[in-house]
């Protein structure tokens, strides 16, 4: 059977997590490690591996977490130009993609928008029987299965606030497309 896939991309400096899934399972997921490197030998590491990601899966629809706006210093300015690079790289290979906010995914995942690192990784472990190494990874997690729920329209199976986070997500990007 061919299946769709969905991808979460939670872009991060040092440790980048990808997460994929299709209309049934967790298809894998994984850590772009670039915590030794800098400047643009990290974005460039960082591109490449996602760019092998998405030509071997094709996603239908990817998501990534959008900018967070608590960023300080020089950081700021590198996430700006690593999420310019992927959504670029995004639009070159006709992948659509959709934007997250941070707190949006904790809650589809969790049912709190506020939840702690912990607390996400618990919830993967309890819910999904997935145990992952790193936040980041967990986070992608949370973002392809919004994403997978956000683009087959199919809330069966979701919890009742699951149900609810993507509905509010979709009158939302309906209501900026108007």
């Amino acid at each position: 059977m061919n299946y769709h896939h969905y991808l979460g991309l939670d872009l991060s400096l040092r440790h980048t997590g990808i997460a994929i899934v299709n209309e049934e399972k967790f298809v894998k997921s994984e850590i772009i490690d670039c915590s030794v490197l800098r400047g643009m030998e990290r974005i460039k590491v960082i591109r490449e591996t996602i760019k092998k990601v998405l030509e071997e899966y094709k996603p239908e629809l990817t998501a990534i977490e959008n900018y967070a706006f608590g960023c300080r210093g020089r950081a700021v300015f590198n996430l700006g130009e690593l999420g310019g690079v992927i959504r670029f790289t995004l639009y070159s290979l006709k992948i659509p993609y959709i934007e997250i906010a941070p707190m949006t995914a904790k809650k589809f995942l969790t049912g709190k928008g506020n939840a702690e690192k912990n607390q996400m990784l618990m919830y993967a472990l309890k819910n999904y029987k997935l145990e992952f190494d790193n936040d980041n990874e967990c986070d992608a997690f949370a973002l392809a299965l919004m994403t997978r729920a956000v683009s087959t329209k199919d809330l069966s199976g979701l919890k009742k606030f699951q149900k609810e986070v993507v509905k509010n997500y979709m009158e939302r990007e309906h209501e900026k497309q108007m």
